[in-house]
């Protein structure tokens, strides 16, 4: 799965290509939306999706092309890192040292990476704005939604850094100990060219 800057960028990076015909700002909403489960507002099973076709989400209304690619994504994702010829070397080091939450530090990491990717980040901070009524479709308190909003805005509002990622974290209800330690393991990953090129490689191929 990945996390929320790189949801946006890879749907930014295809969305003239393959979805210019939807509404843009229900389009991300959409896309962002699937992980307010994060704040235990609803089961996963409810916003994601398996075994989806681009094809498939193409016909699909603004907001529900967005929710959907955003299960697109998580997918892709996940077969090139599985294909990544020397993806368990380059992580072996870490997961060596028993740290359970590797896969987290490394999502963290591209949206740390690939927030350069994007220009105009305003943009997508002023979409998050309003709630729309897809939104509230799913039975969610409308302050959970517009607390999801806030959070996703202040977490694009600059690159992310240690203090970003940990009040994002915070928000989601992760212990403040665990963030201390994924920034540790974020920092020391940052320093590796091979993991940062992977980064690479994995939106040069999506």
């Amino acid at each position: 799965m990945a996390a929320e800057i790189t949801h946006l960028v890879l749907a930014e990076k295809v969305f003239g290509r393959h979805f210019a015909d939807k509404n843009k700002k229900k389009f991300f909403i959409g896309t962002l939306f699937p992980d307010i489960r994060y704040l235990g507002a609803i089961e996963r099973n409810k916003t994601h999706f398996r075994n989806l076709k681009l094809a498939e989400i193409r016909n699909e209304s603004s907001f529900w092309a967005g929710l959907k690619f955003h299960s697109f994504v998580d997918e892709n994702r996940s077969r090139f890192l599985r294909n990544y010829p020397t993806i368990s070397e380059l992580l072996v080091a870490f997961r060596g040292k028993k740290i359970a939450n590797i896969d987290r530090c490394l999502k963290l990491l591209e949206d740390e990476l690939l927030y350069k990717k994007i220009n105009n980040w305003q943009m997508y901070v002023k979409f998050l704005d309003d709630i729309l009524s897809e939104e509230l479709l799913f039975n969610i308190a409308k302050e959970t939604i517009k607390k999801w909003h806030r959070m996703l805005q202040n977490y694009f509002s600059r690159q992310p850094t240690n203090e970003a990622r940990k009040k994002l974290l915070l928000a989601m209800g992760f212990p403040e100990s665990k963030i201390k330690q994924s920034n540790k393991i974020i920092n020391k990953m940052k320093s590796n060219e091979a993991v940062c090129q992977l980064v690479e490689d994995f939106y040069d191929y999506f």
